[in-house]
């Protein structure tokens, strides 16, 4: 399956996609094989300064399937200790932003129904004063997101009128 992306300068090229919306890794060494041996040789010898992650969606890898000698993908066209190219293993999406992101064992401590034992034990871990304090108010903040609590941003009209330190002359 290919998709045809739209590029800034307003050319299109046809990029192959797999099923699961990104470009699978064979292709990224199908189109760096089709280049001349001199652009892989010149290509090999040192990393760019932008060094590209191959878990990408055709958007994102358009610049580079155009230009492949401007960026380096990780075991594509970057150098590698290595001589065989592995393939990156599929992450998760939900797993960060998810519903079944993981959080730190610090953010997992009773911060809004027991304070006390929470403060305890993360000194215990060696937490600093103000990181407890940022942790204090994250759990606050995440139980006002679940009670559906606006913002303080939401909560002020950014248009009202405000009292201007005007010079009296």
């Amino acid at each position: 399956m290919y998709r045809i992306v739209k590029r800034r300068d307003g050319t299109t090229v046809r990029i192959p996609v797999g099923e699961d919306g990104y470009v699978p890794f064979d292709a990224y060494v199908e189109r760096n094989n089709k280049r001349s041996r001199r652009a892989r040789t010149m290509d090999s010898k040192r990393v760019s300064r932008r060094l590209l992650n191959p878990l990408m969606t055709p958007e994102d890898a358009a610049d580079w399937w155009v230009h492949p000698e401007r960026s380096d993908i990780k075991g594509v066209d970057a150098p590698a200790r290595k001589k065989e190219v592995i393939a990156p293993k599929k992450r998760n999406p939900k797993a960060f932003f998810g519903e079944n992101r993981r959080r730190s064992s610090v953010a997992n401590l009773p911060w809004l129904s027991d304070p006390q034992e929470a403060q305890a034990k993360a000194r215990e871990m060696g937490v600093s004063e103000d990181m407890i304090r940022a942790y204090q108010q994250a759990a606050w903040d995440d139980l006002d997101v679940q009670l559906g609590v606006p913002r303080h941003t939401e909560m002020f009209d950014s248009n009202s009128k405000r009292p201007r330190n005007r010079r009296r002359g």
